[in-house]
């Protein structure tokens, strides 16, 4: 029997659907589908909606790590979008997602290139919902005072978009183009302008100035920025903390164990990804670190410590609650009991236990899988060496790290 028509459209909601559901082969399947016909047809078909299915079907790819594939699609779908001459707000927004993925995909001066076109892209898209806000904000009746309001929303977004942009770029110049001549004052330029274009700084911005002060060797200004950082995760960190019995110091100094209920539901929501906040508890335990070794206005310094530390305590313990698996968390809280003011060294103790005991389960799981498959990369050497690193922790602050997990009772 002759097959019908695809329906384009019906194809893309299936795909966009998969997507949200996380089921990403059928997503791509799909995609695939609704962007062949779409090329088939590219003499009656709006460029446009070639473009965003191709941004789709890269996002899929980059989801399921093809990133050779990802690239070639978002390649494509700038290619196809050279052939319109509009530039509206659908296009901007398209053209910044596409160039901006590029960028993640590249490396040093061709991920600077695409990260700056897709910055241009967004400062277009910027003035154009500015000019449509101020077209409803002529308008006066109920529905139009909706539409602000929506209106306003998705301007914010778009403004956190380039914010968050620009981070990319003065990162850029804190790490693979570090040496590139002007490389502080091309960061410190990127970092200014996305601090100031949000009227409140975003966690983003605030760290990527925090850590272009640390690499001047201004630790008082680095941590400054932190937390002031901190300030906007505490609410969301603190109640994700007290599910794991980690509370507040002006609370109290033990770890207590008990049911807890989530206290900031939306605050806990809307916090920034694991892989952040990771990233947020290592710089402000490194601020900690380099003020420690600060002699001018030692006052203020030690409270600025103190501060780093508590926070780094909370923000690591927000991500046990979201995840108690990973070795490292538990081996950066107990650094960061270790180096608080005072210091807990039984607290410390506790949790480079847990990681021990997590690394010898890794280490006995990892020789067996070895027996098995001789053909796999063998990563027993770097599990070992991280295995002293935390004996040797623990040897430091006089705790004898035991042979068997079951002689210590942890606090999970």
């Amino acid at each position: 029997k002759k097959q019908g028509p695809v329906n384009v459209n019906q194809v893309a909601r299936d795909a966009d659907a998969a997507m949200e559901s996380l089921d990403m082969e059928r997503a791509m399947s799909l995609y695939t589908t609704a962007c062949t016909v779409l090329q088939q047809q590219a003499a009656e078909t709006n460029p446009v909606e070639i473009a965003r299915i191709l941004l789709k079907l890269g996002e899929v790819k980059v989801a399921l790590e093809n990133q050779e594939g990802a690239r070639q699609d978002f390649e494509r779908a700038i290619s196809v979008l050279k052939d319109t001459d509009e530039t509206t707000l659908e296009t901007c927004e398209i053209r910044a997602s596409l160039y901006l993925y590029l960028g993640q995909l590249s490396s040093n001066q061709e991920a600077l290139a695409a990260t700056r076109n897709g910055i241009q892209e967004l400062q277009a898209a910027v003035r154009l919902r500015e000019q449509l806000l101020c077209e409803h904000n002529g308008k006066s009746s109920a529905m139009e005072t909706d539409s602000d309001e929506n209106d306003e929303q998705a301007l914010q977004e778009t403004k956190r978009q380039l914010s968050r942009a620009y981070c990319t770029v003065a990162d850029l110049y804190l790490t693979d183009l570090c040496f590139e001549e002007n490389a502080e004052e091309e960061c410190q330029a990127a970092v200014n302008a996305a601090m100031y274009i949000m009227d409140e700084p975003l966690v983003d911005s605030l760290q990527t100035m925090a850590n272009l002060r640390l690499s001047q060797g201004r630790g008082t200004d680095a941590a400054k920025c932190m937390l002031q950082a901190y300030a906007q995760l505490q609410s969301g960190c603190e109640a994700l903390a007290a599910l794991v019995g980690v509370a507040k110091k002006d609370d109290t100094d033990t770890i207590e164990q008990g049911a807890v209920e989530l206290t900031d539901v939306d605050a806990a929501n809307n916090l920034p990804p694991f892989d952040f906040r990771c990233q947020t508890a290592k710089i402000l335990m490194e601020c900690a670190t380099v003020l420690n070794s600060e002699e001018s206005n030692w006052s203020f310094v030690t409270q600025q410590v103190v501060e780093c530390s508590d926070a780094a305590i909370q923000v690591l313990a927000s991500l046990l609650a979201e995840n108690d698996e990973v070795i490292e968390v538990w081996y950066l809280m107990g650094c960061a009991f270790a180096a608080s003011s005072p210091p807990d060294f039984d607290a410390a103790a506790q949790y480079w236990m847990k990681a021990l005991e997590l690394l010898t389960r890794m280490k006995d799981h990892v020789e067996l899988v070895s027996n098995d498959d001789e053909t796999q990369e063998n990563p027993l050497d770097e599990i070992n060496l991280q295995i002293e690193e935390v004996k040797k922790r623990l040897k430091e602050i006089g705790h004898e790290p035991w042979t068997q997990s079951t002689d210590v009772e942890m606090c999970t």
